[in-house]
């Protein structure tokens, strides 16, 4: 038979659509299919976008999103944080971050991710 046949081809998210007949191998593509959806809204059309607010409580170092650096922690802190346990109990940390006295950019977080590395470590 010799009849021409439509041929769809995706590759790194392009589609790519020709004609190609039997007898020939001709790669030629006729035209690209549009891939991009029409109801698609950038975020920074749906008000306010999240990853431009500055996130002060995050210790993670990464850059991303404005983020401080790491912190590192203090002995005194480490001290504060296995006498909130003890007194508070472990998975109390909004407690524990009130009633003691740590650096001002510790968050909830920070105290739970903290003693799951002490406890991790045998240090608790």
């Amino acid at each position: 038979g010799g009849g021409k046949r439509v041929v769809l081809q995706k590759t790194g998210g392009k589609v790519t659509e020709w004609e190609s007949d039997d007898e020939e191998d001709d790669d030629t593509p006729l035209h690209r299919l549009p891939t991009a959806r029409s109801d698609f809204k950038p975020r920074s059309s749906l008000g306010s976008d999240k990853r431009t607010t500055k996130r002060s409580g995050s210790s993670k170092g990464s850059g991303k999103y404005n983020e401080p650096k790491t912190h590192k922690w203090t002995a005194e802190e480490v001290e504060q944080l296995k006498e909130g346990v003890k007194r508070y109990g472990e998975g109390k940390w909004k407690e524990i971050l009130e009633l003691c006295t740590f650096e001002n950019y510790r968050t909830t977080i920070n105290l739970k991710d903290k003693w799951r590395n002490l406890q991790r470590a045998g240090e608790v």
